[in-house]
């Protein structure tokens, strides 16, 4: 029952939900950029611009 505690009380709460945020926040940066990379014109149209 004790090894039952530890394991209950060692995961902190607090932690948890912010490194989970973080990583939400990664992929949504991560979106971000390829929506930006499919906005931009492809080598070949600044190829055609310059």
């Amino acid at each position: 029952m004790a090894t039952r505690e530890k394991h209950t009380a060692s995961p902190p709460t607090s932690p948890a939900p912010s490194e989970y945020s973080n990583v939400s926040q990664d992929t949504s940066l991560e979106a971000d950029i390829k929506a930006l990379l499919k906005n931009l014109p492809s080598r070949a149209d600044l190829a055609a611009m310059l």
